[in-house]
C-alpha cells in the first residue's frame, strides 16, 4: 500500500480520520501510515488513535459484512494490549539538565537527592570514585535488573520496573541533581565529580534514551 500521508503529523492524521469515519479505504491508509511508524505506536496518544481506527474499521466490516481493503486487521486485541503496556512502560520524559545558576556558594538541599541505592550498589564518582567502565557497568545493572530493597517501599517504587523509561528517568534525575548541587558549591573543588556525573549522563542518554527509547526522534 502506498503512503500518501507519509509527511503528516499525528493531529493531521487524526483530522483525516475524523472527517472520513465512514470511508474504509481512507481509514486503512491512515492505519497503514501509523503502522509504518512502529515506535510511535508506543506513545499513548498515537496508540489511542490507532485503536479508535481499528474499532471503527471493525464496525464498518460488521455493518457491511465485508472486510477492510487490506484484509483482516493486522493487530488483534492481544497485540493492542501489548502495545498499551509498552506505551505505559516507555512513557516519554524530558532529559534533565545539569545547568545550575550561580548562587551564594552553598548547597541547595531541596535539590539534593538521597544517595540510597546508588551508594548501596557501589556507584561513586570523583577523585576517589570508580573507573568509568565500572560505573557504567553498575548503571547498566541498575537499569536492567531487579533492585535490592535498600529503603522504603515508596522510595523503591520511584525506580519503576527494570528496563522502563521510569527507571531511566529516576537514574538520570539523580545524576543530574547531584551534578547541579556540586556546581553550586564554591567552597571545594568538585570538578572531577561533576565531570563524572555529566559523562555518565551522556552515556545513559546515548545508550538508553536514544538507543532504546528513541526519545530524541521527532514526535509525530
Amino acid at each position: 500500500m502506498d503512503r500518501p500521508y507519509r509527511k503528516l503529523r499525528r493531529p493531521q492524521l487524526e483530522k483525516i480520520f475524523r472527517e472520513n469515519r465512514r470511508i474504509p479505504h481512507v481509514l486503512n491508509k491512515v492505519k497503514h501510515e501509523l503502522e509504518n511508524r512502529e515506535t510511535a505506536l508506543y506513545r499513548k496518544d498515537v496508540l489511542k488513535l490507532y485503536e479508535e481506527i481499528l474499532s471503527t474499521l471493525k464496525e464498518l466490516e460488521c455493518a457491511t459484512n465485508t472486510q477492510s481493503d487490506d484484509g483482516i486487521l493486522r493487530l488483534r486485541l492481544q497485540e493492542i494490549e501489548m502495545l498499551r503496556r509498552r506505551a505505559e512502560r516507555d512513557s516519554y520524559f524530558e532529559w534533565p539538565t545539569t545547568y545550575a545558576p550561580k548562587g551564594d556558594g552553598t548547597l541547595d538541599t531541596s535539590d539534593w537527592p538521597e544517595n540510597g541505592l546508588f551508594s548501596h550498589v557501589g556507584y561513586h564518582v570523583g577523585n576517589d570514585g570508580e573507573h568509568p567502565d565500572a560505573r557504567r557497568y553498575i548503571l547498566d545493572c541498575i537499569f536492567h535488573n531487579e533492585l535490592p530493597k535498600v529503603k522504603s517501599v515508596e522510595y523503591m517504587s520511584e525506580f519503576g520496573i527494570p528496563e522502563s523509561s521510569k527507571r531511566l528517568q529516576k537514574m538520570a534525575n539523580h545524576l543530574a541533581a547531584m551534578a547541579r548541587n556540586y556546581k553550586r558549591n564554591e567552597h571545594a573543588d568538585y570538578s572531577q565529580a561533576i565531570e563524572d556525573y555529566e559523562s555518565d549522563l551522556e552515556y545513559l542518554y546515548d545508550k538508553y534514551y536514544v538507543g532504546v527509547f528513541h526519545f530524541d526522534w521527532p514526535q509525530i
